[in-house]
């Protein structure tokens, strides 16, 4: 889009027609119909722009200027299948089936394997009437497509309206069979099931009509509702639309399907509650039968709900008082008598609903909730225990555990309160309580740990107040003078709270920053003790923070440091120790100073003397038991290679000059020359030509343990240096204090 925009800028020709074209149609694709149609005005007069403006009007609803471009379309080509499609579809929807018809069928006398134009043709011969026409195209569709599912609702819609119930129940299992999700969403399932239900099936309908309802685009449908209601009644009766509920429906059926529906919660197509439906529903249950107290109970408490915009205190409790007069309803008795200012009746409408019920939990409940404001302590907890031995949940243990705390039993407070976090974990209220009871009991790394899970659900300034209290409690000033010091200045000097800003507080990174550097690797500190920290300053603590400070938060088991940041910050701290050698190698010949090689055996006539002077050996280990153990062996054997250097090719004539001078170098891990040494080969030769290869054994690197037991009549060693490297710092150590190399720390 904006490429074309750029050329209409760049040029004022035809390409700028072609641009607007092309814009039209970026614009069709994006669903921005209105900007697709005034691109298209400009744009070039062809079959191309023409059709994008077609389809952008149709999209917008402007039927009549949607048939004008297409009917242009058609000046142009007259067989253009395409437009003769989409202006029928205009047509249909401006309800002009003949002539809607006649784009069809031209459709079809152009491409008779058009399905589309076979399935619009249909749909378009049912409202024509013409049953068995539209039939026909169907069926059509469905042989062109045997998956297309859209052909077999039609078909089968058709069949159901026909009252040719088992032909369009095969129809329907059909397209189950191709999108089961599909079908449950449309007409399909819920006309299976009636068909289900009339033949009383009613298993198979029941469901059917359950999982019809799981559906939000179903959840209207009063259809559902009152044959589910049948169904569930074993009648056969079900009824096909909302007209015969009214015309020829069960009475006491329809008020049942109406209150069903109207309890429900329904929204608009903007996400907005749709209260006034359900209150239509339940209005209407009421007017067909004034008796119906449940349609005046569910509408109370749409009325009394402040989160619709017909809340109304005073019809809430009128139709609650309604409901009462008609029958004793316990949930009524509930619920008026929480909204009653007058004591005495709120325990006489409790208790009468207790009367009435006696396994309702939530009567007792409420009951409780009146001792208990009483500060009648004992009985509120039996009738809250009551309560939770019909239905136990995370809310009737609070109140059990509320009273124990109020009659000073923390053992069975803790108990039940720890039980109800379990069930309900998000109220950071209850792990605030549960923290005060571990406290008073002196279970103070429970009190730590749940004041934290408190801290991390809602970060109140009093939680942090409680946490200063607990980890002093479980370092003690006196056993820890400095951490306890540390304490009172990060709770004193940090804004901790998200609700709470001091203008004398610094933020918690500013703090800790500063604080790592007065800290050191072997004390306990804010790092090491504390469970949580608020995500930005960890993050920023991760990211700046120095060695001593990052390891304390990796040791520290109940900071959730990603795994990843571990590995990367142990892999960039990993240290390194190098060990450099002084090497003798003296010879390697047999007594008789006759070569023996490994390969090819004796190669009898050749003599062979050869040393190295001065070659340096570098050995590398990150193993912390192994550098110890080559730091205890000064003088020792090593390995060095032969690979890395190019020999001289040996002949006769060199007899003549038996001492051959040659440089060879060491080289790093990334092929980096680092030590040049000397090589004196003394050679005694008679024979053929041979490459010095051939003779010389390497002495290859070798691990560690061929590396300690090598032998020293092939190689003299003298460790003389030694660098550790921490990620931090290099050391280095000469064999002048090589008696300090115990002192290294790993």
């Amino acid at each position: 889009m904006n490429s074309f925009k750029e050329c209409v800028k760049l040029d004022e020709d035809q390409v700028h027609a072609f641009s607007y074209s092309s814009m039209a149609y970026c614009a069709l694709q994006t669903n921005d119909f209105k900007s697709s149609v005034e691109f298209s005005k400009n744009g070039v007069y062809d079959i191309w722009n023409l059709s994008n403006g077609g389809q952008a009007y149709y999209n917008l609803g402007d039927f009549d200027a949607a048939i004008n471009n297409f009917n242009k379309v058609l000046e142009l080509d007259a067989n253009n299948k395409w437009a003769h499609h989409e202006k029928g579809k205009a047509l249909f929807s401006l309800k002009k089936y003949e002539e809607a018809d006649k784009c069809f069928s031209k459709v079809v006398e152009l491409d008779s394997n058009y399905k589309w134009a076979y399935q619009e043709r249909g749909k378009t011969k049912v409202e024509l009437k013409k049953y068995s026409d539209a039939i026909d195209d169907f069926t059509k569709v469905i042989d062109l497509d045997p998956n297309y599912k859209w052909a077999y609702k039609e078909k089968g819609d058709l069949l159901f309206l026909m009252d040719k119930f088992e032909l369009s129940k095969d129809v329907y299992l059909k397209a189950f069979e191709i999108d089961e999700d599909y079908c449950l969403k449309c007409s399909i399932s819920i006309n299976l099931a009636i068909i289900q239900h009339l033949n009383k099936n009613f298993e198979e309908a029941d469901g059917l009509y359950k999982r019809c309802k799981q559906f939000y685009i179903n959840k209207k449908n009063l259809v559902l509702y009152y044959n589910e209601i049948l169904c569930s009644k074993k009648l056969n009766s079900a009824l096909t639309s909302e007209n015969e509920l009214y015309e020829k429906g069960l009475k006491e059926v329809l008020i049942e399907a109406l209150i069903t529906r109207g309890k429900i919660e329904h929204y608009k197509p903007n996400g907005d509650f749709d209260e006034l439906y359900s209150i239509n529903d339940l209005s209407k249950a009421i007017e067909i039968d004034p008796s119906a107290y449940l349609a005046y109970f569910y509408r109370s408490k749409i009325y009394l709900n402040s989160h619709y915009d017909s809340y109304s205190f005073e019809n809430g409790i009128n139709d609650l008082e309604a409901c009462l007069k008609i029958e004793r309803y316990v949930p009524a008795l509930i619920k008026l008598s929480s909204l009653s200012n007058d004591e005495s009746l709120k325990i006489d409408l409790i208790t009468e609903a207790i009367k009435i019920d006696s396994k309702n939990s939530l009567a007792w409940q409420y009951y409780g909730d009146y001792l208990f404001k009483s500060e009648k302590y004992k009985e509120a907890l039996e009738s809250y225990i009551e309560s939770n031995s019909i239905d136990s949940d995370g809310w009737i243990l609070k109140r059990i555990a509320d009273c124990y705390i109020n009659l000073m039993d923390s053992k069975k407070a803790i108990d039940f309160l720890s039980r109800a976090i379990i069930d309900i974990n998000w109220k950071e209220e209850w792990h605030y309580d549960l923290a005060q009871l571990y406290l008073k009991s002196n279970k103070i790394d429970l009190a730590k740990e749940t004041i934290f899970n408190a801290i991390k659900i809602e970060g109140y300034e009093k939680y942090f107040d409680t946490l200063e209290v607990i980890l002093k409690a479980k370092f003690h000033p006196e056993n820890y003078p400095k951490l306890s010091k540390d304490f009172d200045n990060y709770f004193k000097k940090v804004n901790l709270s998200k609700y709470y800003s001091y203008d004398d507080k610094i933020s918690e990174y500013e703090y800790l920053s500063s604080y790592e550097k007065t800290i050191t690797a072997d004390e306990e500190t804010i790092f090491t003790v504390m469970n949580f920290f608020n995500d930005d300053t960890l993050n920023k603590i991760i990211e700046n923070g120095n060695k001593i400070t990052i390891q304390q938060l990796i040791d520290n088991p109940s900071i959730n440091i990603p795994e990843e940041i571990i590995n990367e910050y142990e892999k960039a701290n990993e240290m390194e120790i190098n060990f450099y050698y002084y090497l003798n190698i003296k010879k390697v010949v047999n007594e008789n100073q006759t070569l023996i090689h490994k390969e090819h055996g004796e190669l009898e006539g050749c003599f062979r003397l050869y040393t190295f002077n001065d070659v340096f050996r570098k050995h590398t280990s990150f193993n912390a038991e192994e550098a110890k153990t080559l730091i205890n062996n000064e003088n020792w054997e090593v390995s060095y290679s032969l690979d890395d250097y190019d020999s001289p090719r040996i002949s006769y004539s060199s007899i003549d000059k038996p001492e051959l001078l040659n440089i060879i170098c060491n080289t790093d891990e990334d092929g980096e020359d680092y030590e040049e040494v000397e090589e004196t080969v003394i050679i005694i030769h008679k024979g053929n030509e041979y490459d010095l290869n051939e003779f010389i054994t390497p002495l290859n690197d070798l691990n560690f343990e061929e590396l300690y037991n090598l032998k020293k009549s092939e190689v003299e060693g003298v460790l003389f240096k030694v660098e550790v490297n921490d990620g931090d710092s290099e050391i280095e150590y000469t064999k002048e204090n090589i008696q300090s190399f115990d002192s290294i720390k790993f």
